[in-house]
């Protein structure tokens, strides 16, 4: 397998997840217990661990330079702003010079915002069904459906859903945060 290409792997990856899921969601449904459900529910979180481990492994050092470029763009760009504005220029020729490079800042920027922003949107999303689970535990009663629930609660411990930038930094919106206090 390690010798197939990259694209035949993914389409492995993806198919095998599907079956995978197919497979928890008919036991769902053919399951009367709240502990099948639960069991269901993690194999779905380990299911979705191991696309998150690909995508890290797979995009790590595209999003690596894709990150690094735009911040450094980003900063070379508000400090060429900066000097063209400390001119003194006339009007016509610093609406010339403010436009290219408010261009600039509209491509850049945005990339960093929005790759950080999906991947913090899809953890928020990871965690915010470990504390529904949680809530289960709460209002549940039977002992094997509890240790079923103890059991996720450490495997979302154990296999936090986290997009890296090929293991340098974390992408959410600490990064972004992170960056603002850097300038």
């Amino acid at each position: 397998m390690s010798e197939s290409p990259l694209h035949k792997r993914s389409l492995k990856t993806s198919n095998d997840f599907e079956n995978t899921i197919s497979s928890v969601f008919r036991n769902i449904r053919e399951s009367n217990g709240n502990t099948s459900k639960m069991r269901s529910v993690k194999q779905i979180h380990l299911e979705i661990i191991k696309i998150v481990k690909v995508v890290n492994d797979t995009f790590g050092v595209q999003v690596l330079l894709l990150m690094t470029i735009s911040v450094i763009f980003t900063t070379i760009f508000l400090y060429i702003l900066y000097r063209i504005v400390s001119l003194d220029l006339s009007t016509n020729e610093l609406m010339r010079e403010l436009i290219s490079i408010i261009c600039w800042l509209l491509i850049y920027i945005p990339c960093v915002l929005y790759v950080n922003h999906v991947c913090a949107k899809t953890i928020t999303e990871a965690t915010n069904m470990g504390d529904l689970v949680c809530k289960l535990y709460e209002s549940s009663t039977d002992k094997e459906f509890r240790a079923e629930i103890r059991n996720f609660t450490l495997q979302l411990i154990q296999n936090p859903v986290i997009f890296t930038a090929y293991g340098f930094f974390n992408l959410d919106h600490a990064f972004i945060q992170g960056v603002r206090i850097l300038k």
